[in-house]
């Protein structure tokens, strides 16, 4: 069973970076501004929606990106807010539990992390780790916190069914073998 490639981290922060810089250097609009990092408005794809699918998808990448990039603004005080969410406590926990999850991530760390360098570019992944924990807890419910919600519910059964086709294989190939 493949998985498309949408569910790799390198093309799901990849392409919301891309997006974004490909915006900035259309637009001339600073992309840092709340009406420019949201999914308010937003008719097609952007930056933003690119951006807080990825994090949404892969928050495990998140802490060893920036640690990597710029290991002084993981003391900044929004960076420990941020890590300190639920979501991403338990991506910490998922990728030291999980070995192959961990040297998904180191590796994808290790060879984007030039590219992450930017004071601006950790600024700009910064702002959308913001927009994800306030979407994740929202006082209110917007259509637009629906919608993370039931992006993150339907990403998360989708990988129980893989996993549980996976286990499924595991049985029918040791069955397989004895015979």
């Amino acid at each position: 069973m493949e998985a498309p490639a949408r569910l790799l981290p390198s093309l799901a922060f990849s392409c919301a970076l891309a997006q974004w810089c490909t915006e900035e250097e259309k637009s001339g609009v600073d992309m840092l501004s709340p009406t420019t990092c949201s999914f308010e408005g937003t008719s097609n794809i952007n930056s933003s929606v690119l951006a807080q699918q990825a994090i949404l998808l892969f928050p495990e990448v998140v802490g060893p990106l920036v640690g990597k990039s710029s290991a002084r603004e993981l003391k900044k005080e929004r960076w420990k807010n941020v890590l300190k969410h639920k979501h991403f406590m338990l991506a910490k926990i998922r990728r030291s539990d999980n070995p192959v999850l961990g040297k998904l991530v180191s590796i994808y760390v290790e060879r984007s992390h030039p590219c992450l360098r930017s004071d601006k570019i950790i600024q700009w992944l910064l702002v959308h780790c913001e927009r994800v924990v306030q979407k994740l807890n929202p006082r209110v419910l917007t259509p637009q916190n629906l919608t993370v919600c039931l992006f993150v519910y339907m990403f998360i059964a989708r990988v129980r069914q893989m996993q549980m086709v996976r286990k499924e294989m595991n049985q029918e190939s040791e069955q397989f073998r004895k015979y």
